[in-house]
């Protein structure tokens, strides 16, 4: 998309005298393009570049709100119930997501699911305490294909509980 400036600073297309800004609004599909620029130069002739540019798709997977715990107050032998929100907030499909269960920094289970693109979906794990404690209670989304630029941060959650 180009637009070029009047001598009035609009931006109506009409200008007629070369001067031009660009952008690029990428919707998908996801892939390569090859971008074209051209600009007429003051003393006459033209001015041409090309450029290759890739456009990714958009790719967060994340954990929508906080862990609900369930109950509040848990005991010693009695399970304990963790639900979160895991979302596909991008365009492919996501198969073979874990969702990893962490007790005090130390793995404890793992679940698989798949999410198809914009997909929420609620999750519940259980836990038994064996112990009286306070503990904290992570949930993290991990998948081998989500890609490097997307938010890490907004896959994992905590929760602190006090067990009796």
């Amino acid at each position: 998309t180009s637009t070029s400036f009047g001598s009035d600073g609009r931006a109506d297309g009409e200008a007629g005298d070369g001067i031009s800004v660009g952008v690029i609004v990428a919707k998908g599909p996801a892939g390569f393009y090859e971008l074209r620029a051209e600009a007429r130069i003051l003393k006459g002739g033209t001015y041409v570049t090309t450029a290759l540019i890739e456009v990714q798709p958009k790719s967060d997977l994340l954990i929508k709100d906080s862990i609900v715990v369930s109950p509040r107050k848990a005991k010693v032998g009695e399970p304990v119930t963790l639900t979160v929100t895991a979302m596909n907030d991008g365009s492919p499909e996501i198969e073979d997501l874990a969702l990893e269960f962490y007790v005090d920094m130390v793995k404890v289970s793992e679940q698989q699911i798949n999410l198809q693109p914009g997909e929420s979906r609620r999750i519940t794990t259980k836990w038994v305490p064996h112990r009286a404690g306070r503990y904290v209670l992570q949930l993290t989304l991990m998948s081998d294909t989500e890609p490097y630029w997307s938010d890490f941060k907004n896959n994992t959650r905590r929760a602190i509980i006090d067990v009796r």
